[in-house]
Order: structure tokens, then C-alpha cells, then sequence
């Protein structure tokens, strides 16, 4: 923000959402507050000032298809509180991301809302500094000592500097490229082998895809093998980083090559899997109810596995309902060629195989951010190809 630039009420709504949404994840009460008052000034500004588009509402109609289907699972499902406490999360998330296509309606909101997720992102490096004791740095996973578990904050920073690395690719400034790094450095010290995938995926696609001729292209892979190499290296030679991240990696590696050794994690995680398809199998159309799954599986746990969730609670109805709009987001990205949306989309669907993500609040920020970039990118290719005809008919 500039030096003596007021910032706007819709603005400061806007950037606490993203900051509570990202670092206080772990205090509902402040996180719903938060969101219920800083939503509803961003529709009364919005939605009494300007046009909705259908584009933008598509979201709400993608989200709401899956809310009332996962609602009417109450009628079939054997733990139908399960059922309600998921959908007013599922709400929660949708009532947010309907607000962030209404506040990003021009290239400067683009511009603000990757840097508030710049700063959600610092104030929970803050957090994480302040509250988890010097011992624990390098030695376990740091995320429980502020309720977010092994895995949350790891992901909101290997995420974020996904979007940190893609401001700097456009406006090459250093401190976007710090920012990545750190938000990498965080992340591994979190001990995620996601967080370690997603960086290295959405960092060097991003250069990849960024090539301007078939040169650069091999030059940014060779490139991206060398970032990645030395990634690797790093968690697996330096003490602090394999005691929470490399032993992690060769334990899992062990587990997915069936030899003895592999940790109980991977081994759990490949159970539930096997199981939430088993489920889906007898329950192939409506599924057991939203969030019942696991009280299908041994160890009354969820599936660590989108998919396959959202398959054994809603059946391949819901899977339907639930993915028809990411995967159509990749596919017209890719048609447009809109290179950061096509690699948050394809991250994001990737790493659903590790991950249950359809209530968590940062996935489904990061999701409407992306959608509404798409769509004021593509609005701003409309503009110039009008500009275009305005200028060729005036010739």
C-alpha cells in the first residue's frame, strides 16, 4: 500500500478474512466472526453498487449443488450430526469464497489479495516463532503447537509461496522472492512431505511454463531438476530438517515399496484408502452420508484421500458435483493459457489424493482466488480484443 493511501473498508475486511482465515485457523470462534461480519460488508458494497456476473455466481451454484446433496445424505446416513456440522463448515468456506469474487473485480484487487495472503502467511511464520519452543525447531512437527496438526500449516505456506513466486515472475521484485523462500523454509521445517511436492511442483512448473521457446524450455527443466535436487539434499543432509521432514521421506518410501521399516502413517493412510473404495464400492451412487466414512473404517478416521471421501460419504454423485467445477477451472485455464491458475488447479487436484480439502477454509480461499483471477484475466483479453475492433473499424 502506498504512503498515505487510506485503505478502503472493503480492503480491510478483506485482508483480515485472509489473515484470521490462514493464521488463526485454530480459534473458531474469532475465525466465523471474522468472516460472518467482513462477508457481509463485501456483499452489501458489492452486491448494492454493482452487477453480479453469472461467471461469479457459477461458484456459489458449484458449492451449493454440493451442500444440499451432502444435506440430503442426513436421510441415509447412520450419524446424521456428523452430517450437519459439515455442512455449515462447507457453508463457512462458501460464504467466504463467494466474498472473494465479489471483492477481486479489477487487476489492483489481483495485485492486494496475493498480498494479504503474503501476510496471513508472515503472521503464522509469527505465530509459529512465538509460541513453539527452541527445541522443538528441527527435532518433531511444529504445527500442533498452535492447533493446526501436522500438516494445515504447512500447506497454507507451500500454497502461498506458490502465489509469492508467481508475483515475482511478473513483477520481479526481490522481496516476493523472499517471501517464497521463506514461506518454503516454514513449510519444510513443518515437517509435510505435501508441503515439500507442492512447492517443488508449483515452483517449477511455474518456470517451465513461463519458457518463451523450446530453448528455455530445457534450460527452466534443467533448471527445475537442479531446485529440486538440491531441495531434496538439503531435507536429507542437514540435521534439522531430516529429523522432521527426511526420515519422514525414507519411512514413507519404504512403506509405499512394501518392505519392512515403513512408517504407520503411509501404511494407515493406504488402509483408509483401500477401505473408503471398499465402501464406495457397496455404496456406489449415494454413498454412507457426508463425513460418515469414518464410521466405516477401523480406526474411525477419514480417508487422508479427497476422492475417495467424498466417493465412500456422497457416492459418485457427489464426486461429480464436488470436482466438475476444478476440473473444468484447469481445463478452460489451460484453453486460455493462464499459467498461475492452471498450476494452483493442477496442485490442488494432485495433492487431493493425499488430502481432505472439500471444508478446509485456506484450500477453498485459494480456489475463488484463482477462479477470480481466471475471470478477470479473461475479462481483460475481452477488453483488448474489443479495443482491437474498435481500433481496426476506425482505420
Amino acid at each position: 500500500m502506498k504512503k498515505g493511501k487510506k485503505i478502503s473498508l472493503i480492503d480491510l475486511s478483506m485482508l483480515l478474512i485472509v489473515v484470521i482465515t490462514l493464521a488463526f485457523h485454530d480459534n473458531p470462534v474469532l475465525l466465523a466472526t471474522t468472516q460472518l461480519i467482513g462477508c457481509a460488508i463485501i456483499y452489501f458494497f458489492r452486491i448494492s453498487k454493482e452487477k453480479i456476473s453469472f461467471s461469479k455466481t457459477l461458484y456459489a451454484f458449484w458449492l451449493g449443488a454440493f451442500i444440499i446433496w451432502g444435506s440430503l445424505s442426513i436421510f441415509w446416513a447412520s450419524h446424521s450430526s456428523n452430517v450437519w456440522i459439515t455442512v455449515r463448515s462447507i457453508l463457512q468456506v462458501a460464504m467466504t469464497g463467494f466474498a472473494i469474487l465479489l471483492y477481486i473485480n479489477d487487476d489492483s484487487k489481483i495485485e492486494k489479495m496475493i498480498n494479504y495472503i503474503s501476510y496471513g502467511s508472515i503472521m503464522l511464520i509469527l505465530r509459529l516463532v512465538l509460541i513453539v519452543p527452541s527445541y522443538a525447531w528441527g527435532s518433531e512437527r511444529v504445527g500442533n503447537y498452535i492447533g493446526y496438526g501436522n500438516n494445515s500449516a504447512a500447506l497454507v505456506l507451500s500454497y502461498a509461496s506458490i502465489f509469492t513466486f508467481y508475483a515475482f515472475m511478473k513483477n520481479k521484485k526481490k522481496k516476493s522472492l523472499l517471501f517464497t523462500g521463506v514461506f518454503i523454509l516454514f513449510s519444510l521445517l513443518c515437517g509435510s512431505k505435501k508441503a515439500l511436492i507442492i512447492s517443488a511442483l508449483g515452483i517449477g512448473v511455474q518456470l517451465i511454463l513461463n519458457a518463451k521457446s523450446p530453448i528455455q524450455v530445457l534450460k527452466k527443466v534443467f533448471f527445475s531438476l537442479i531446485i529440486t535436487m538440491m531441495l531434496v539434499y538439503l531435507v536429507m543432509n542437514v540435521d534439522f530438517l531430516y529429523n522432521v521432514l527426511g526420515i519422514r521421506i525414507e519411512e514413507m518410501l519404504l512403506a509405499l515399496s512394501g518392505k519392512k521399516g515403513g512408517d504407520m502413517s503411509t501404511l494407515d493412510r493406504m488402509l483408509f484408502a483401500r477401505n473408503a473404495f471398499e465402501v464406495f464400492l457397496k455404496h456406489p451412487f449415494v454413498g454412507v452420508g457426508l463425513d460418515n466414512y469414518r464410521f466405516n473404517n477401523y480406526m474411525t478416521y477419514y480417508a487422508h484421500n479427497n476422492y475417495l471421501e467424498i466417493a465412500a460419504d456422497l457416492g459418485i454423485i457427489g464426486v461429480l458435483l464436488y470436482y466438475w467445477f476444478p476440473v473444468k477451472l484447469l481445463i478452460n485455464s489451460i484453453s486460455k493459457k493462464k499459467i498461475v491458475i492452471i498450476i494452483m488447479t493442477f496442485v490442488i487436484l494432485v495433492m487431493d489424493v493425499a488430502n481432505v480439502s472439500y471444508e478446509t477454509d485456506s484450500i477453498h480461499l485459494y480456489i475463488a482466488t484463482i477462479y477470480a483471477m481466471f475471470l478477470q484475466f479473461n475479462n481483460n483479453s475481452i477488453k483488448e480484443v474489443n479495443n482491437e475492433k474498435k481500433i481496426i473499424k476506425n482505420i
